[in-house]
């Protein structure tokens, strides 16, 4: 299956702690590029940066839960994995086990107030779900709101610990009954406040405050804790949220951080006529933690899709505080479609951790997802192209130029494709879709590589001459479209001669005449043997491409005039012109009358630009100018091998230079 990532220039019509694992240098399994564990399965990532390693948590489906489901819906324990990088993670194992028959639920960290002696106390919460049972005794009278008794259905457990590896329990505490009622009491992100804070009379200046994921009795808001040490939480009524007209939603909190002048609390759910998981930003109206705050209507998803494809394409998103640097950064995990064994939540298959993004606000006070630098760290070995800059200039429809290598893109370790696009000639085509320009991803298991300075002994049954600015492309172009040819070989001018000193000749009998480099061969039969030769290429013809399905992302140029631009992704065959809408982003209905835009990149300008693409195993993540444009599936799960190029739609000329081509690095 040929997938096209496309960047496009218009819209388109359309516990108790048991604890393990002590120390950090642990050489253990390593993921670089959408981790998940050597066994088992994760969900819901939190992770912090403390004294150089990025500490990443996770619920946990432990092999042995799969089997024997011990825990409610599987998941009973949580998993550490580290990083002294933040993109090759070790796992780091199972960290706390549940009681059997309660969940163990996606968990927050933070740090509290410091020890006598200055060392730092670590407090962890997470949810619970089940009957939750342990480790409170249960003929001791509790405070009212400890324990998880009935009607509470989830609940949070406290931790602390000294090293973020082993995690003492403290309690276990439950909403309170004149705000809230039975449902979500689930993972609290915890802050620290400062001198403004003062939302309750008598609050201290410089305590805790937690946002715990909530159902209130009125309109869906997360909740509000507080504490004066950040382990001994007191419930207080839900947030104060001024949805102004949009339609108020149940999120579940990823966080809130100040950023600037605004703090930005990022929540996820599926809603606004959505079926896709995304996550969405809810900005302070003034300079205080507590609010109130306000959907950010310019910029209100910030990640996610509008459809999608098994389970949670792209799932809950949680910032990540740098304690060393005091900076952040935001994680957010993939679930691929179900293939077999055991089931991850809601029914989807693997559970992958994506590259972090880095959290950047724009000069209009908008929240918005950015590269990460510290991800090039995943750049590896270069793969040899032998098209560093193209050129294609289009009609109509879509245009595929494949990026030619001579060795095979292994997709299992996956690879990055980096390249700067300069755009002209845009005009509006008919039926107002302008044009459109990006990336191709293939699923063709059976792609042959071109081989460079190999020839392929066989009967070369048809010769004729290329000028320069063809080259070896319309010879592997004419084997496509002849059933006949089996392989084809291009003579440059660089390799003219033969071993005896002279010219190739060609041994078509109809073409007895001597050619002059640069010319191409077509060959019938042809034996397997690959022979070396300077300054010759060949290849073999790819036919299943004639018929093979793109998926493309397309990011509208802006024309200064059209409001309704959106990136798209669909699928397209080569032997059509039209694309079939799997999922949109740009603007989208929010409520009656109102419509918010997504904080992805939507448009572009006509003129340069820079591209990124990551992919690995059919999952991929595109950049252009350095700004997130669409994370997304391609192929059939897992993919092994296949192509990567460019896709030019509409009537444009693209250039494409600096045509970077890598395997990602497992170490």
């Amino acid at each position: 299956m040929l997938h096209i990532l496309m960047v496009a220039m218009s819209a388109l019509n359309a516990i108790h702690a048991i604890l393990f694992f002590y120390l950090v240098g642990f050489t253990g399994y390593v993921q670089p590029f959408l981790y998940k564990p050597e066994e088992g399965r994760i969900w819901d990532p939190s992770c912090i940066v403390h004294n150089g390693t990025y500490y990443c948590y996770f619920m946990y489906e432990s092999p042995e839960d799969a089997a024997s489901n011990n825990h409610s819906s599987h998941y009973g324990h949580g998993f550490l994995a580290t990083s002294v990088d933040g993109v090759h993670f070790k796992d780091f194992g199972s960290i706390n086990e549940e009681y059997v028959g309660v969940g163990w639920f996606k968990c927050m960290v933070h740090r509290a107030t410091n020890t006598p002696d200055g060392s730092p106390v670590w407090v962890m919460n997470h949810g619970t779900s089940g009957t939750v049972n342990g480790p409170d005794p249960r003929n001791e009278t509790l405070p009212d709101d400890r324990g998880c008794p009935a009607p509470w259905t989830q609940c949070l457990r406290v931790l602390t610990s000294s090293d973020l590896l082993h995690w003492e329990y403290n309690y276990t505490f439950h909403p309170d009954s004149q705000w809230y009622k039975a449902g979500r009491w689930d993972h609290m992100y915890m802050h620290k406040t400062d001198n403004n804070y003062s939302y309750w009379n008598n609050a201290p200046g410089n305590g805790f405050v937690g946002f715990p994921v909530a159902t209130p009795l009125g309109t869906p808001a997360p909740g509000i804790t507080s504490s004066s040490n950040g382990v001994n939480w007191t419930v207080h009524a839900p947030l104060e949220i001024e949805w102004g007209g949009v339609t108020p939603a149940s999120f579940e909190i990823g966080g809130v951080e100040k950023m600037g002048n605004a703090y930005y609390m990022i929540g996820g759910t599926v809603a606004y006529g959505q079926t896709g998981y995304s996550m969405y930003v809810l900005k302070s109206l003034t300079n205080n933690i507590t609010g109130p705050y306000a959907p950010d209507k310019e910029a209100f998803r910030m990640s996610g899709t509008s459809s999608t494809r098994g389970c949670c394409v792209q799932a809950l998103a949680t910032w990540i505080r740098n304690y060393d640097t005091l900076e952040f950064l935001i994680s957010q995990y993939m679930v691929m479609p179900y293939r077999g064994g055991a089931h991850a939540l809601n029914g989807g298959g693997d559970v992958w951790l994506l590259p972090l993004r880095k959290p950047v606000v724009d000069e209009n006070g908008h929240l918005r997802l950015q590269f990460w630098e510290g991800n090039t760290a995943l750049t590896g070995t270069s793969i040899p192209i032998l098209n560093d800059s193209l050129v294609v200039v289009n009609g109509h429809g879509c245009n595929v130029t494949w990026v030619q290598t001579t060795t095979a893109i292994n997709h299992t370790i996956g690879a990055i494709l980096t390249a700067t696009i300069t755009v002209s000639n845009v005009t509006e085509s008919a039926g107002g879709v302008l044009s459109s320009v990006g990336v191709a991803l293939e699923d063709d298991v059976s792609y042959q590589p071109v081989n460079l300075n190999y020839d392929r002994p066989g009967n070369d049954y048809h010769c004729f001459g290329v000028n320069d600015s063809y080259k070896w492309q319309s010879c592997a172009a004419a084997c496509e479209a002849d059933d006949t040819c089996e392989a084809w070989t291009m003579v440059t001018k660089e390799g003219q001669t033969s071993e005896s000193g002279r010219l190739y000749p060609c041994q078509n009998p109809h073409d007895k005449h001597t050619l002059v480099p640069p010319y191409c061969t077509l060959k019938h039969p042809v034996p397997l043997s690959l022979v070396p030769r300077p300054g010759l290429i060949t290849g073999l013809p790819n036919r299943s491409l004639k018929d093979s399905t793109a998926t493309v992302t397309l990011t509208s140029i802006s024309d200064g005039i059209t409001d309704n631009v959106k990136t798209v992704i669909g699928t397209h065959t080569e032997s059509e012109d039209q694309v079939s809408i799997l999922d949109t982003t740009g603007t989208f209905p929010c409520g009656d009358n109102v419509t918010c835009k997504d904080a992805t990149l939507a448009s572009l300008t006509p003129g340069k630009h820079s591209l990124r693409l990551l992919f690995r195993r059919g999952m991929f993540e595109v950049y252009a100018d350095n700004l997130l444009v669409q994370t997304f599936t391609y192929g059939t799960y897992p993919m092994l091998t296949g192509k990567v190029g460019f896709a030019v739609n509409g009537s444009a000329t693209v250039r494409f230079d600096n045509i970077q081509l890598s395997q990602m690095s497992l170490s």
